[in-house]
């Protein structure tokens, strides 16, 4: 317990990557985690690129646009860290050039990526030549379930509603020491998908179900609530 109170209490500069399933930062639990890394004069990047195809630019904006769903959810959630509206600034997919979505990314403190469709999200990434200057971003990077996949150099994605065979994917190699399976929720497709993973990598896998959260720093990584190691370098279960 100690350790664990030295690591979430030490914050600072260096890079910090933020997991979860769901768009939580903002409920207190959560928060109080957070207020050493997230502060109210950082600015926030929003890179809204993961909605499922099609999607029109009409929908789109209904959506992430200004007092759109999506805009409201972000607003309220970097709210609660007292960050003003006029530093939360989305990156979109239709009606922004490339050097506005890069000036927005290069400014930011905060670079968010939303849940949805992460392979997806990584194909429109590097369609608008964003994929340089977001994997050089040294500073905080959080995303909730797809937008916390594709964090990691390689992630995996799991049969679901969404997606009816398993995939490997390519991801912005920003973490690359262990896996991730979000939305976790003790199914035997998610279990067998993690068990394919382990044997492809024998890397350590952490599940993330919808009220887990994981930070990652310093090559260290913390899993807060019900976010835990599922299985060792080894294979050994430790869920």
């Amino acid at each position: 317990m100690v350790a664990v109170a030295t690591f979430i209490l030490k914050g600072g500069t260096e890079m910090v990557n933020i997991l979860t399933s769901r768009s939580i930062l903002g409920e207190p639990h959560v928060r109080k985690h957070l207020t050493n890394y997230i502060k109210k004069d950082m600015k926030v990047a929003i890179i809204a690129f993961s909605f499922f195809a099609p999607m029109d630019e009409k929908k789109y904006f209904d959506y992430y646009g200004k007092n759109g769903e999506y805009y409201i959810k972000m607003l309220e959630m970097f709210k609660t860290y007292d960050i003003d509206e006029k530093n939360i600034h989305f990156v979109y997919y239709y009606k922004m050039s490339a050097k506005e979505s890069l000036n927005v990314i290069k400014d930011a403190d905060i670079l968010y990526f939303p849940g949805g469709a992460p392979d997806q999200m990584m194909a429109r990434i590097k369609e608008k030549g964003l994929l340089e200057t977001i994997e050089a971003h040294d500073k905080i990077v959080a995303g909730s379930s797809a937008g916390a996949m594709i964090q990691f150099k390689n992630f995996h994605i799991s049969i679901d509603d969404d997606y009816k065979t398993f995939s490997l994917n390519e991801g912005l190699h920003m973490i690359d020491d262990f896996i991730i399976e979000v939305h976790y929720k003790k199914k035997r497709r998610q279990k067998r998908a993690m068990k394919r993973m382990h044997r492809m990598t024998k890397k350590d896998i952490y599940t993330l179900p919808d009220d887990g959260v994981i930070i990652y720093t310093e090559g260290k990584v913390l899993p807060l609530f019900s976010a835990r190691k599922h299985y060792d370098k080894k294979g050994i279960y430790k869920g």
